[in-house]
């Protein structure tokens, strides 16, 4: 079976967008630490994506870039 890797360069330009898209001018809290992790781990916490994911009402799949579509 074939899995696909993780961008993380995708990752990290969905979590900008997200932001942008809800005016987000002031990055703290999960927001921050979600990009903090970004740049300094090798791994995404799930728990991190989760909380991001539930906090904008976004998708998991498409902050991981597995889709375009922002909600399912």
């Amino acid at each position: 079976m074939n899995y696909k890797n993780i961008d993380y360069k995708v990752v990290e330009e969905r979590v900008l967008e997200v932001l942008e898209e809800n005016g987000v001018k002031d990055i703290t809290g999960i927001d921050e630490a979600f990009i903090s992790n970004l740049e300094r781990a090798p791994l995404i916490y799930i728990g991190i994506v989760f909380n991001f994911c539930e906090r904008y009402g976004c998708s998991i799949d498409y902050v991981l870039g597995r889709t375009d579509r922002y909600w399912l």
